[in-house]
């Protein structure tokens, strides 16, 4: 999308070398470098508008059906624009076919940051989740999904950790972890109580991939849980984002709004 500028992905160049302990000591978010995103953001032609919620800057997009199925927030993968290129396109597919659309800006660390870093910013990216669904609720939309991609995977769990989530399906793209977290995002995995969708891509880095079996274990049994792998496609689903648009529109019909046409 144009005037998106490319950051470092959390899965460019992996390494899970740092141990959690180590994480404590690393800088929080960077609001300078979260205000020069927002700028930018701003300045850039939307579908939709940039609204505010609770200090934080988000995209929003009304259904243009005459009648909205509800609701969709998207939690994008660490350092990226709520209006990266997988963001715009959910943003230009969902409200055209009856959801209204959410892309929240997530916390981030400088450019050069690394992978590991952006773990500690996971509380306040649950707590940002938090908000917008407030907000889309007062608004009028009862009926709220999330779809989280990669680190916005991770603040989507942790989001469920809490008491009673205020969300009726969750979408997980290309999740992963590193073992120093597996005590925190199993038990998150095993309270999820609500339809899940986990999806990832043929070619994902490895510890995407090597993770899908652990997901699906974990997530056996939950109710309408469904684990697809996108073949010939990215991380970042790069060409691929129409078809995972539809896939996902599909599955909230049919867990969430009852396969309504």
């Amino acid at each position: 999308m144009a005037g998106f500028k490319a950051r470092r992905f959390w899965y460019r160049k992996p390494s899970w070398l740092l141990i959690w302990v180590a994480f404590e000591v690393w800088a929080g978010p960077n609001r300078v470098e979260e205000a020069r995103l927002v700028e930018d953001l701003t300045e850039t032609p939307h579908l939709g508008q940039v609204v505010q919620i609770a200090g934080y800057t988000a995209l929003h997009a009304r259904a243009q059906t005459q009648t909205a199925r509800g609701a969709v927030v998207f939690l994008p993968e660490a350092g990226q624009r709520s209006d990266s290129p997988l963001a715009a396109c959910l943003n230009e597919y969902f409200p055209a076919h009856g959801w209204e659309f959410l892309s929240l800006q997530l916390p981030v660390l400088e450019p050069e940051a690394a992978p590991e870093e952006y773990l500690t910013l996971l509380e306040e990216a649950a707590t940002r989740l938090k908000a917008a669904i407030a907000w889309l609720k007062t608004g009028g939309s009862e009926t709220v999904a999330a779809v989280g991609h990669g680190f916005g995977g991770l603040a989507l769990l942790q989001y469920l950790s809490q008491p009673e989530p205020q969300l009726k399906a969750i979408v997980l793209l290309s999740v992963a972890w590193p073992e120093a977290l597996d005590g925190q995002v199993q038990p998150w995995l095993e309270a999820a109580q609500l339809p899940v969708l986990d999806v990832y891509a043929e070619q994902d880095p490895l510890q995407v991939r090597a993770r899908a079996l652990e997901r699906r274990l974990l997530l056996k049994g939950k109710p309408s849980y469904r684990q697809i792998q996108f073949s010939a496609a990215d991380h970042q689903f790069k060409s691929r984002e129409n078809l995972l648009a539809r896939r996902i529109d599909g599955w909230l019909r049919q867990v969430v709004t009852g396969g309504g046409s």
